[in-house]
């Protein structure tokens, strides 16, 4: 059968047209390019390796009209996305734009609903690393500890800088028989002063005192004062 020329050339020219158009029309099992078409759906991939205006990230996988029986429109997602994490999931922040106090982490957890909620400084420390502090020991004396790195009290130090006694403490050395030291809230000693109940120092019977015209009397070593007596010359 002769063809005439004008046949020949439409038959050109659709070819033209339709390769410029993008649409490729391919026998069974062709493959098709952008958005191809296939002839009687036996095609692979149905143009998988291309792009799509149907299927671009997040498109629609499956069979389609246009691919046959396997020919997915590309996508990278599929129909939906996935959640974003597991609920009950826990993720530690490494290095934060704002460090936790004490040693903290960072840390933020998937809520039920299978979104990250918003993260929070947890298993933070009792101290800030390398500081001091001091607590009373002994007789005014005090103690030091440190914290550690890791945001913890060590063990506190021996005790140091101790006063002489224990506040409330008393004794006799050094004072009148009748007298006592007591030991003062600083943990120091004291002047002499009497014992609880005594009237005066005895100081060996040579502690007397005026107690009218011409009148004096002595500190007994009962620690009390004997009665008046008179005195000549005892400017009394």
């Amino acid at each position: 059968m002769r063809r005439s020329p004008l046949w020949v050339a439409a038959l050109v020219g659709c070819s033209v047209a339709c390769s410029a158009g993008g649409d490729t029309i391919a026998g069974p099992g062709g493959i098709g390019g952008s958005g191809a078409i296939s002839g009687s759906g036996a095609s692979g991939s149905a143009g998988a390796g291309a792009t799509s205006s149907i299927g671009g990230n997040g498109g629609v996988g499956g069979t389609t009209p246009w691919g046959g029986n396997g020919g997915a429109v590309a996508g990278s997602a599929g129909s939906g996305s996935s959640p974003s994490c597991t609920p009950g999931d826990v993720e530690d922040i490494p290095n934060p734009p704002i460090p936790c106090d004490r040693c903290g982490v960072l840390r933020r957890h998937c809520g039920d609903s299978g979104t990250w909620e918003l993260p929070s400084c947890e298993d933070v420390g009792e101290c800030d690393a390398g500081t001091k502090s001091n607590q009373p020991c002994g007789n005014c004396g005090s103690q030091e500890r440190t914290c550690g790195n890791d945001c913890r009290w060590g063990g506190y130090g021996s005790c140091g800088g101790e006063g002489a006694c224990v506040p409330g403490t008393r004794q006799g050395g050094g004072c009148d028989s009748c007298s006592e030291k007591v030991c003062q809230s600083n943990c120091t000693w004291g002047g002499c002063q009497l014992k609880a109940g005594n009237a005066c120092d005895w100081e060996q019977g040579s502690n007397p005192r005026c107690c009218g015209a011409s009148k004096w009397q002595y500190c007994s070593s009962a620690c009390q004062w004997n009665p008046c007596q008179s005195c000549s010359g005892c400017n009394c």
